[in-house]
């Protein structure tokens, strides 16, 4: 003998696959947007760390040239460029006074096109001895 099925089983039958398929969707989507959010985030943490690494050793540059004498003008802006392995690196150097204490302070930054089309290249030393 056949069991009769009533329409209102099938149509729970339906109700249930395509609350299932919405819920496997979901989750699809959830891993999706996870992974990529993931993947971004490892990039600009890559990309802040190398950037990090440029501006910290333009840096020390900038405060080996300090050693060297003073810069020429004050405030005095110059763009350091070095290579490291198959990237290049150009950051601007920044040097200002402090009038009142006769403290130099030094910024370095990542340069801009601006930058680049505008301010000298930093010098082997700031030597008054070479004028």
């Amino acid at each position: 003998m056949a069991a009769a099925c009533s329409h209102g089983e099938r149509g729970h039958a339906l109700l249930l696959a395509t609350v299932l398929g919405i819920v496997a969707m979901s989750a699809w989507a959830l891993a999706f947007l996870t992974t990529r959010d993931l993947i971004r985030t490892e990039k600009v943490v890559a990309q802040r760390a190398e950037r990090d690494a440029s501006v910290t050793r333009a840096l020390a540059h900038a405060l080996e040239l300090l050693r060297t004498g003073l810069p020429p003008d004050q405030p005095y802006e110059c763009v350091y460029a070095f290579e490291d392995g198959e990237q290049k690196h150009q950051c601007t150097l920044v040097y200002s006074k402090d009038e009142d204490t006769g403290h130099w302070t030094v910024e370095a930054r990542c340069s801009t096109e601006t930058e680049l089309g505008m301010l000298p290249d930093a010098p082997e030393s700031f030597d008054d001895d070479d004028s």
